[in-house]
């Protein structure tokens, strides 16, 4: 199976040049361009209520590690305590300790119908509500203090990556092209204004493309100054 040779674009020294340059401005610019719309988009987020916000930034991955945190589980099978039918101790009395302590740590008030007695059984396990609550109540609170640091940012200014300078370095080959004419005499004049110098990339992929004339292999590095 033949091999395609990559293609060859050859052109003169100004517009490769003039090519390098147009290229750079134009990655400035963009650049500057997606900073702008990023800081109208954390705007836009910092503005947005609790869990509206949560729900756009906090993963369920996030979530999950944080209830793992705050209660973890007894079951190797489960990643943390919050599940429908995890085991769960209200404080019916006083004197006695809630546990996993909902109310200490997440400031949840459990009410009867969040927590069942299976049959034959003294103990009382989670249902779905409580379940849902507990969650809900994390997820906002993780989205409220992620919220609340960028709103911190926002507060104090996003600072923003500018390009003052720079520096482009290629490899090339360059490679003289003439337009000649014969004089009188017979002999081979070249003007000067018919000299043409062309710039290719050297492929380091094709380095050895015998199909090539080239004059001369060159580096050229340019540097550059923005100003406004």
């Amino acid at each position: 199976m033949a091999v395609a040779q990559p293609i060859m674009i050859s052109m003169e020294l100004a517009e490769f040049v003039a090519k390098i340059m147009l290229d750079a401005f134009d990655g400035v610019q963009g650049a500057l361009r997606l900073q702008e719309e990023r800081q109208v988009e954390m705007a836009a987020a910092a503005s947005l209520d609790s869990e509206k916000f949560a729900r756009l930034t906090v993963p369920d991955e996030e979530l999950d590690r944080e209830l793992a945190q705050l209660f973890p589980s007894g079951d190797p099978h489960q990643p943390h305590g919050l599940y429908v039918g995890a085991p769960y101790q209200p404080a019916l009395k006083e004197g006695e300790t809630e546990s996993p302590p909902f109310r200490s740590l997440v400031g949840i008030q459990l009410e009867r119908a969040d927590y069942v007695q299976p049959r034959r059984s003294k103990s009382f396990v989670l249902a779905k509500p409580a379940v849902d609550k507990i969650r809900g109540a994390v997820h906002t609170r993780l989205g409220a203090e992620a919220q609340s640091i960028l709103r911190s940012t926002l507060r104090r200014g996003v600072q923003r990556v500018i390009v003052d300078s720079g520096r482009v370095s290629a490899r090339i080959s360059l490679i003289l092209q003439t337009a000649t004419q014969p004089s009188p005499g017979g002999t081979v004049v070249v003007r000067t204004k018919d000299v043409r110098l062309l710039v290719r990339m050297v492929d380091d992929r094709a380095p050895q493309n015998q199909q090539l004339r080239v004059d001369s292999l060159s580096e050229l590095e340019i540097r550059f100054k923005t100003v406004t």
